[in-house]
């Protein structure tokens, strides 16, 4: 069993045929999952990788790789739920912009957890 944590925005795995289970989990049921456990961070973004650190009081590494998971591992997903604001050039669609450490901090965001059953 491998124990990935990434971010939904920046989806790092591809999943093949298979029976799979997710379900919404705490902040605090996350802490305690990850105890002493060895993970894989698949979450490409440096700024969202320090925030799920201080969230998890764990040192997540950004990392780009994606990997195909396997029956039996576990994949942490990390969502932000608001949606941070956009600007505007003349003649181009709406952009999304970094966002500074204090407002990232103030969006919601949940966890979840997916397991590859078979």
């Amino acid at each position: 069993m491998t124990i990935y944590i990434t971010d939904a925005n920046f989806p790092s795995i591809r999943m093949d045929y298979g029976t799979y289970k997710q379900d919404k989990e705490t902040l605090e049921f996350v802490k305690y999952f990850l105890r002493g456990e060895k993970f894989v961070s698949l979450i490409p973004s440096r700024q969202i990788a320090n925030l799920v650190s201080r969230l998890l009081g764990i040192e997540i590494p950004a990392n780009h790789e994606i990997v195909k998971i396997k029956t039996g591992d576990v994949v942490i997903i990390f969502q932000l739920l608001g949606k941070p604001p956009e600007f505007y050039l003349p003649g181009r669609p709406p952009m999304g912009r970094i966002l500074p450490e204090d407002e990232l901090n103030r969006l919601p965001y949940e966890f979840m957890m997916l397991f590859k059953v078979k």
